[in-house]
């Protein structure tokens, strides 16, 4: 009998929200500002940030290191750059912190188990 090794999607009621679209934002300013100037490691930078974006979406248990890891990449863009014209840096970090101070609802109890 074969298993299916993929995990469930997440339930957006239990995504952080708001914090993808900060990130990606942040990204895409700092993508801009890359081609702008051409600093390739200014574009990695943001594109960096939209795979960190698509982790928090995606696996919003591990939204601590996810955003620890936004608020990282994004300070190390204001030394590459100018950090997307700033208000890339200041969106990034925004959704980095939000994604570190996001709680998760508790999990919902099993139908059918009675309570203590």
């Amino acid at each position: 009998m074969a298993t299916n090794s993929t995990r469930p999607e997440t339930p957006l009621a239990v995504r952080p929200p708001g914090v993808t679209a900060l990130v990606v934002g942040g990204g895409l300013l700092i993508i801009l500002e890359g081609v702008l100037w051409t600093e390739i490691v200014v574009v990695l930078i943001g594109l960096f940030l939209f795979f960190l974006a698509y982790m928090v979406r995606s696996d919003p248990y591990h939204h601590v290191a996810h955003g620890s890891i936004v608020l990282v990449v994004v300070f190390m863009s204001l030394f590459y750059g100018h950090g997307g014209f700033y208000a890339g840096a200041v969106l990034g970090a925004a959704g980095g912190t939000m994604a570190i101070a996001w709680k998760p609802p508790p999990p919902a109890d099993p139908v059918g188990v009675p309570h203590e």
